[in-house]
């Protein structure tokens, strides 16, 4: 069976960025979710820092920037680390705060208030990698909270092995929401 290369609910016109960064050929295994730590669409640089797809939790819109089945550049790879752009990862970031101090002093989404249709949009991800890729519906650890200020906007490769190791799963079981 050929797994799909693009989510059909998202815009692949804004901020596609596939054709200038190729990245390597992954077969994604599982999904890292991570917030912008923004209250809107980030430029990723032209696409030098860019995850796989972005979802903006308050419009409820989808943005792929490389198809699923090619490296992301989202996840700093440290010197003599971990090449978390390389493992095998469909990286998702939620355009929210994972801060929540900080999104209330910037006046934006925590991600800890995403709405019901945030939630099953995400859930509607997991089970479309799900049945696209085999990307277990199943989390080995659940959502990390951190302070921006000390981690900065890019999770550095020590920061971010808690969350590789992760699976995807329903968004909704995760939340307490709904069915796994």
């Amino acid at each position: 069976m050929a797994n799909a290369l693009y989510y059909p609910r998202a815009n692949r016109t804004a901020q596609w960025f596939g054709n200038a960064y190729t990245g390597s050929l992954v077969d994604p295994d599982k999904v890292v979710w991570h917030t912008t730590e923004t209250g809107g669409w980030p430029g990723y640089g032209g696409g030098a820092s860019a995850p796989t797809l972005t979802y903006h939790a308050l419009i409820h819109q989808w943005r792929q920037h490389f198809p699923c089945n090619r490296s992301s550049r989202a996840l700093r790879n440290e010197p003599g680390g971990v090449e978390t752009n390389t493992e095998d990862a469909l990286q998702v970031e939620i355009i929210a705060y994972s801060d929540e101090r900080l999104a209330e002093q910037r006046g934006h989404l925590p991600v800890s208030e995403l709405d019901s249709e945030a939630i099953d949009d995400l859930a509607d991800f997991a089970e479309w990698a799900n049945r696209e890729w085999s990307v277990p519906l199943r989390a080995d650890v659940g959502w990390l909270y951190s302070d921006f200020n000390r981690h900065g906007s890019r999770g550095s490769a020590a920061a971010a092995r808690p969350v590789r190791r992760g699976r995807s799963c329903d968004p909704r079981a995760a939340a307490g929401l709904g069915k796994p």
